[in-house]
C-alpha cells in the first residue's frame, strides 16, 4: 500500500503556530485543521509501526482516530515549540494508542489460545480509498470539491479527524454501522438497547458529525 506524506494544501511556519495556538485555546476546527495537514505523515507512520506483523489484526486508520480522539481531550496540555512539534506531540500519542491495541491483542490470545483481530483485515486498506470514505456521502451539504477529494487517502484526516471529536457512544454506533457494516439489530444487542433507540442514536450522531464537518473548507 502507498501512502502519501503530502497535504495537498500545505501550511507555512505561522500558519501552523497560530493554528496551534488556536488549538490549545479550544478552537476544535483548528485542531481538525492540524489533524488534516498532518494526517499523510502520521498515516505512514502508524502504518510502519503496524507492519507485517499486525496488518491483518490492527486497522491503522482505526489507531488515528483513537489518537485523534485523546487529542480533542489533552489538546490543552500542547506547547508549540516550532514547527514540527506538533506532529512529534500527535504521533507519539498514536503510537500509544497502537501499543495499547498490541497489548489487547496479546491478553485476548492468552485468554483464549488465540488470537482476534481488531476491526477488517488489511491494516487500514489498500489502493487511494480510505475505509471512512463513504461516511461523507452521507453528509448532506458537504462542499462538493470536499466531497470528491475525501475520496482519496491524503484527505481522509479530515472524516476521522471529525469522527474523534464525537462522543464515545456515537463514534462506536456510526463506527459499527458504516465502518464494520454491523446491523443496527447486531449494535443493539451489543449495547443493550433496542433497534430503535440504536437507529435514533445513529441519526443524532450522523447530525453531529456533520456538524464537526461543517461545509469542509478547511480541508482544503
Amino acid at each position: 500500500m502507498t501512502v502519501p506524506s503530502n497535504n495537498p494544501n500545505p501550511a507555512n511556519e505561522t500558519e501552523i503556530e497560530a493554528l496551534c495556538a488556536r488549538a490549545a485555546a479550544g478552537d476544535s476546527g483548528s485542531l481538525q485543521r492540524l489533524i488534516v495537514l498532518h494526517h499523510g505523515r502520521l498515516l505512514a507512520f502508524v502504518t510502519r509501526r503496524v507492519g507485517v506483523d499486525f496488518r491483518s489484526k490492527i486497522d491503522a486508520e482505526d489507531v488515528l482516530q483513537d489518537g485523534y480522539a485523546a487529542a480533542y481531550t489533552t489538546i490543552g496540555k500542547f506547547t508549540y515549540q516550532g514547527e514540527d512539534s506538533f506532529y512529534q506531540w500527535i504521533s507519539r500519542i498514536a503510537d500509544q494508542r497502537f501499543i495499547d491495541r498490541v497489548r489487547m491483542l496479546r491478553r485476548k490470545k492468552r485468554d483464549a489460545g488465540r488470537e482476534i483481530g481488531q476491526g477488517p483485515p488489511g491494516g487500514g486498506g489498500g489502493g487511494d480509498r480510505s475505509r471512512f470514505a463513504p461516511l461523507i456521502e452521507r453528509l448532506p451539504g458537504v462542499n462538493e470539491r470536499v466531497s470528491q477529494i475525501i475520496r482519496k487517502r491524503e484527505a481522509a484526516g479530515g472524516i476521522i479527524a471529525a469522527m474523534a471529536a464525537l462522543p464515545e457512544d456515537y463514534r462506536l454506533v456510526v463506527g459499527r454501522v458504516y465502518l464494520d457494516g454491523a446491523t443496527t439489530e447486531t449494535v443493539a444487542a451489543e449495547l443493550g438497547r433496542t433497534p430503535d433507540a440504536v437507529r435514533r442514536l445513529l441519526g443524532r450522531a450522523l447530525e453531529k458529525l456533520r456538524e464537526e464537518v461543517g461545509d469542509g473548507t478547511r480541508w482544503v
